[in-house]
Formats: C-alpha cells, sequence, structure tokens
C-alpha cells in the first residue's frame, strides 16, 4: 500500500505517518529525506512529530538521538 501511494507522488505526508504509526522511525526519515528539499525537514512539526515517535520506538534511545542530531544539524553517530 505503500508503494501504490508513492506512485501518486502526492501523499509524502500519509507514508510517514504510517511509518512513523508502524515505529518505523528511521525509516520514515530516510523517506522524507529522499522526498524532500532540506529545509523542509527542519520544519518544528516533522521535528516534532519524530521525536515523539522516537519515544515510542522499541529502540528509543538511539532512534532519538538520531533524530535529534539530525534536525539540528549535527551529523549523527549512527546510519541514518
Amino acid at each position: 500500500a505503500l508503494d501504490m501511494l508513492q506512485r501518486l507522488e502526492t501523499a509524502t505526508e500519509e507514508i510517514v505517518e504510517v511509518l512513523l504509526e508502524s515505529d518505523h522511525v528511521i525509516p520514515a526519515l530516510r523517506f522524507l529525506r529522499s522526498v524532500t528539499e532540506g529545509g523542509e525537514l527542519s520544519e518544528v512539526m516533522w521535528k516534532r512529530k519524530f521525536l515523539e515517535a522516537a519515544e515510542k520506538s522499541p529502540d528509543r534511545s538511539m532512534a532519538v538521538h538520531a533524530i535529534q542530531a539530525y534536525f539540528e544539524g549535527e551529523p549523527p553517530q549512527i546510519q541514518i
């Protein structure tokens, strides 16, 4: 289903939401980064959504660190 949404090229937010709800925080960040300009990622809304999802993630500490580092412009210590 995500593949079909991606082909529409208008469902970026929906795809990210589905990934975040499924605890796929890092894949959601990778997807968003691949389809948006760098400036769009720094929006407060995205940062809040990603951090909320990272807090619920099974690999909470790694996900939170990667999200914070990415949005603060620091190169993350882990591959995202």
